[in-house]
């Protein structure tokens, strides 16, 4: 990892500089972490996990007949199954170094 030197004005020591300065080494730190992805994935991993609970205690629990029950199961989990296969693809495209996930760091390192 390059040691960054950054340059500062005569006019950069306000406050507003200090506090924008500070939001970008904050920004940094997360993009190097990829840390936003990693939570959308444990995210997901989770409510895939609540998804399973609810379904199994709707099945149980409901008043309807099989068919009715898979229709609504089906239902819930047919665009939940999309979106979860969207963002796993996306975990695993980052993980490869792949496209336009990589951080920026990483991006002006590799050119």
């Amino acid at each position: 990892m390059a040691i960054k030197i950054r340059q500062r004005r005569a006019t950069d020591l306000g406050w507003l500089c200090w506090t924008a300065q500070r939001a970008s080494e904050a920004w940094d730190f997360i993009d190097e972490r990829q840390l936003i992805r990693r939570a959308a994935f444990i995210w997901t991993l989770a409510f895939t996990g609540r998804f399973a609970i609810w379904t199994m205690d709707y099945a149980w629990h409901s008043n309807q007949p099989g068919g009715e029950i898979a229709l609504v199961i089906g239902a819930v989990w047919a665009p939940w199954t999309l979106f979860q296969g969207a963002v796993f693809k996306f975990y695993d495209q980052a993980q490869q170094g792949g496209g336009a996930e990589r951080s920026a760091k990483q991006r002006a390192a590799n050119g």
